[in-house]
């Protein structure tokens, strides 16, 4: 029998005098170890592009061990996202114990967006991942985890605990730190949940059901949630499905934040943010196809995750988010032509639709429209190479064949890098026709799947040429607050937008170019009045635009 190292996570709730969950005591207990002095023992990030982490500098972690006190040091690299790695001056003795306390991050409504990481306030609870406050050991190989929750006596009425391991006091797997303790969402305080908490249910050891599904959330949704719900529910089971997964179940966390929308995915989670006015910008419809998206990412990944395969990682979302739901009947073929050709817009009408994959890879954060870029070119060149390969098979097999495949090998813990996807792809549609598919996507050259790619839903793709996206000003006046390159003569100049005018609320770039129908709306600051600016984000151009229509 294997006995693995084991890595125990206590975490104590402590509140203010508004009963709002103010700090969490941690305690890590690593047991069955035989680390060396200034060998590797804990790790964090810290920062995720534009998320720090509590980061825990100077002495903000205390460790003991079998001997007595167990002194420690840290350094840091120097990478875009850094990383704090912490060591022992001396060769520990038997179980090592630290502590050290988390406090929530401190924002408002001029914190930038960035990656969901963050362990921050709502409404008297807390939400996070694990990678923005627990340190975790820096191992790839598997290891017995358990998180503790600790509620007091003192704590209000109502107060409940969940984490991406499950919903109860005591939660306990096996995997990889960087999987199941860096990569769980968290949650504490005043939480509600769908399916409701029953009443009998007690908080104790968490016996996951087959397959289990929950959302958490704090205070009043602006979506129905007796709608959303069963939705993202089917929507789930019709995507694990499709990837064979009977199993594993998933959870969603929703907090409210100052301004904007959008989430994070995490272990066999998903982390959400909406904040005031959403329900405005972003519809059920969309928020159901946003899930999805994230719930795909449980599924076909690269690994390890690199930048330079999000057009895989990202597109391949974008792409089942669209396929999976409705090869497994949760939704139906309007709601599937619709997010496709969403999805396609998105592509030809993007300003990046023609950079080099090498230049979005290297200035990833520096705008939206690059961020954004993997998931639509990613998306259109599967197509692209579904069409191809159904050809080539005679219908026989399609981009599934490959996608299923590197999941195989993933679960497996094989090679499932891009050099495999393109070893596979070679093998079907031939190398030379790879390569030069390959480089026509990385030097960013218009692609146009086949015509009758999708055939086998009764779809075949034409050409309807649409208006370019156009914010009407640089994009990254939101994240400035002031509105600087107004596009002369753009429809956001003509509804009013200025030059210099001070941003306090908008709607996110990101949101408005994913359909054609989307709008856009500004609120900035004029003589002490805020004016609110609302228009359609497309340039009177239209470029070369492909979608998908019933035979």
């Amino acid at each position: 029998m294997i006995i693995l190292p084991s890595y125990r996570a206590i975490l104590a709730l402590h509140f203010d005098d508004e009963n709002t969950v103010s700090a969490i005591s941690v305690t890590l207990q690593l047991g069955g170890l035989q680390p060396k002095a200034r060998n590797p023992l804990l790790t964090l990030l810290l920062n995720n592009g534009p998320t720090p982490t509590l980061q825990y500098d100077d002495d903000a972690l205390s460790a003991t061990d079998d001997a007595g006190k167990l002194p420690l040091s840290y350094s840091d690299t120097e990478e875009a996202d850094a990383r704090r790695t912490w060591s022992a001056f001396r060769d520990p003795v038997g179980e090592i114990v630290v502590r050290f306390v988390a406090e929530p991050r401190k924002t408002d409504v001029n914190t930038p967006v960035g990656p969901r990481i963050d362990l921050r306030t709502d409404q008297g609870g807390v939400f996070g991942g694990g990678q923005g406050f627990l340190p975790y050991p820096p191992s790839d190989e598997p290891w017995d985890v358990q998180i503790d929750w600790i509620i007091p006596d003192s704590a209000p009425a109502g107060t409940r605990v969940a984490c991406s391991l499950g919903d109860g006091l005591k939660n306990v797997v096996t995997g990889r730190p960087k999987d199941v303790i860096a990569g769980s969402a968290f949650a504490a305080g005043p939480l509600q949940r769908w399916p409701p908490w029953s009443s009998e249910r007690v908080q104790s050891l968490a016996k996951q059901t087959r397959q289990e599904f929950a959302i958490y959330w704090i205070g009043d949704l602006p979506y129905d949630i007796s709608r959303t719900a069963p939705l993202t529910k089917s929507l789930f089971k019709s995507i694990a499905s499709f990837f064979g997964d009977a199993v594993n179940p998933f959870r969603v966390f929703i907090r409210r934040v100052w301004a904007g929308h959008g989430g994070t995915g995490a272990y066999q989670a998903f982390l959400m943010e909406y904040s005031p006015g959403t329900e405005e910008e972003q519809s059920e419809d969309g928020l159901a196809d946003f899930l999805a998206h994230e719930i795909v990412h449980e599924y076909p990944l690269l690994t390890p995750e690199l930048a330079d395969d999000g057009w895989y990682n990202e597109g391949g979302a974008n792409y089942y988010a669209c396929i999976a739901p409705f090869e497994g009947g949760a939704v139906d073929k309007s709601y599937l032509v619709k997010h496709l050709n969403n999805n396609a817009q998105a592509y030809y009408t993007s300003s990046t639709i023609d950079m080099e994959w090498k230049y979005v890879v290297d200035h990833f954060w520096d705008t939206f429209e690059l961020t954004k870029t993997p998931y639509n070119r990613g998306f259109i060149y599967l197509a692209q190479l579904q069409g191809l390969i159904s050809r080539a098979t005679n219908g026989k097999l399609g981009i599934d064949s490959i996608v299923l495949e590197l999941y195989r090998r993933q679960i497996s813990h094989q090679a499932n890098n891009s050099k495999v996807f393109y070893s596979l792809l070679a093998s079907i549609i031939g190398k030379d026709e790879t390569e030069k598919r390959r480089k026509a996507m990385e030097n960013g050259s218009l692609i146009v799947p086949p015509h009758d790619c999708l055939e086998k839903y009764g779809l075949k793709l034409v050409r309807q040429d649409v208006e370019k996206f156009e914010p009407g000003f640089d994009s990254n006046s939101l994240r400035k607050k002031i509105i600087t390159g107004l596009v002369k003569g753009s429809r956001a100049e003509q509804a009013g937008l200025k030059e210099g005018d001070k941003v306090v609320t908008s709607w996110m770039l990101w949101t408005a170019g994913d359909a054609l129908e989307n709008m856009m709306q500004v609120t900035v600051l004029r003589n002490g009045q805020e004016v609110k600016i609302k228009y359609w984000p497309r340039s009177f151009e239209k470029v070369e635009t492909w979608k998908w229509v019933e035979t």
